[in-house]
């Protein structure tokens, strides 16, 4: 296809992955190294997949993407806990062949929103939003409208998002855009959940999220064929 006599732009390769999850005190008990562990391992094996999509593509001949490197783009609203795990192990990943990317859809803007945290979760948060892509959304307590900016920022997140890592203890939100909203909303969509189980005192493996009549463990996560359907280009 061309513009006038210009060919369009090829599409950089980029697998997109999301983040929902409680925040500390719902992770009390949790085997801190097992979360890290399952969490890198989701993301490593995405940024793996997409250095093999890009060899692959550029054999063809015709590469169907641009000539960038392949880019894992990690979202998270840094809230603390979960949403904060993933963006650390995020950063900490450096996959050869592969930029990542930290975008931060915010509930408020960020003076705002860092009141939601400790002096030294501020910190954090800064160093965090440091160098990353963010998108404040324009929520406000007043009137007691905090849930809507909330459940707003998680929608932004969901939206944006190939693939889903849910840390969560497989109960209901307890409050507007909580965990459990996030996770159905995200099984209402068929979008696929990489479910990290915290539930009773500790971390368990992942597991692909399965739902019917609510959620359930399905698969073990196959990062690889996951990514093939949603980024590989027809063979045509």
């Amino acid at each position: 296809m061309t513009m006038g006599k210009a060919p369009l732009p090829k599409p950089r390769l980029t697998a997109r992955v999301g983040v929902t999850g409680h925040r500390p005190e719902r992770l009390v008990g949790a085997d801190a190294e097992t979360l890290r562990r399952e969490i890198r391992a989701v993301l490593a094996a995405a940024a793996a997949k997409l250095s093999a999509l890009r060899s692959q593509d550029a054999a063809r001949g015709a590469s169907a993407f641009s000539a960038e490197p392949p880019l894992l783009r990690v979202v998270s609203s840094l809230a603390e806990g979960a949403d904060r795990l993933v963006a650390r192990e995020a950063r900490a990943l450096l996959p050869e062949g592969v930029d990542v990317e930290l975008v931060c859809p915010l509930p408020f803007a960020r003076e705002e929103y860092a009141r939601d945290f400790s002096p030294d979760g501020r910190r954090e948060f800064e160093a965090l939003l440091a160098g990353s892509f963010v998108f404040e959304l324009d929520g406000s307590r007043e009137g007691g409208k905090a849930d809507e900016a909330y459940e707003a920022a998680g929608r932004a997140m969901l939206d944006t998002s190939d693939i889903l890592i849910a840390v969560w203890d497989g109960q209901g939100a307890r409050g507007r855009g909580g965990t459990g909203q996030i996770v159905a909303e995200a099984a209402r969509r068929g979008r696929p959940v990489v479910w990290v189980h915290v539930g009773g005192g500790k971390a368990h493996a992942a597991c692909l999220l399965a739902w019917s009549d609510g959620p359930a463990c399905g698969a073990m996560p196959d990062i690889s064929s996951l990514l093939d359907g949603l980024l590989k280009p027809p063979a045509s």
